[in-house]
């Protein structure tokens, strides 16, 4: 990990980098399961003891609390949603993550998503206010999902991240599972953002999902951002309104 004055120096970078995995449940994850041909509106609310986002620990190892609401109108494919986190001491000190989605069957096991996400940040005074990206995703069965997104403007402009998730319940008891999953991402960055390649990368995940709570070990192969292994324990509550 790096040290407080090494930070200080590089979190500037390391902040830019997102992917809505905080819960190792995604956004996209959730958009893509079989559910009911009805429109829903819901919420959620969540805390984590750290916020790692593509690899990257952007709450600075300190605990973060997030909130956020989704739309669904399932039987039309199209989800609309945000969600905001306290990044506590870390520069910026928060983030609101938005996004628009498309999904559509290309087979009775298989489906394409198709979305756009929009990362705010604060304060806005130092960086760039808001990054944009556009996505696709294919999601076999529910246990396979592979990604990539490509950002659309301001510094990560043509930046891409590539994904792959691997997910299966376990029973424990009747009615009861646990969710294990393997993620594998990849930052694919262009020369001119980044000259020295210290955000071109792969990441690894493991996590277990039990009812509201997921404990997580994540992994990054570039050692100068981050040579710990991350362990992060979150829990995250759904409701309808």
């Amino acid at each position: 990990m790096l040290k407080n004055n090494q930070w200080v120096n590089l979190r500037d970078f390391v902040w830019l980098h997102r992917l809505k995995k905080l819960t190792r449940i995604s956004f996209l994850g959730l958009i893509t399961l079989n559910v009911p041909a009805m429109a829903e509106l819901s919420g959620n609310i969540g805390i984590t003891n750290n916020y790692v986002s593509r690899g990257f620990p952007l709450s600075n190892d300190k605990f973060s609390v997030s909130a956020g609401l989704d739309y669904a109108h399932h039987e039309k494919g199209f989800y609309a949603g945000f969600r905001a986190y306290t990044l506590n001491d870390a520069v910026p000190d928060g983030e609101i993550d938005a996004y628009l989605a498309l999904t559509r069957p290309i087979t009775s096991d298989l489906t394409y998503t198709l979305s756009l996400w929009s990362y705010i940040v604060t304060p806005t005074d130092i960086y760039s206010d808001h990054f944009e990206e556009i996505g696709l995703t294919l999601n076999y069965k529910n246990w396979l999902e592979v990604s990539a997104f490509r950002f659309l403007n301001n510094e990560l402009k043509g930046d891409v991240y590539y994904s792959a998730k691997l997910s299966y319940p376990f029973a424990l008891m009747e009615k009861e599972f646990v969710t294990v999953s393997a993620t594998l991402g990849h930052n694919d960055y262009h020369a001119d953002n980044d000259p020295f390649d210290l955000f071109d990368y792969t990441h690894h995940t493991l996590s277990a999902t039990w009812r509201e709570f997921t404990f997580a070990v994540e992994t990054n192969t570039n050692d100068l951002i981050n040579d710990d292994t991350l362990y992060t324990l979150t829990w995250r509550k759904y409701f309808n309104l």
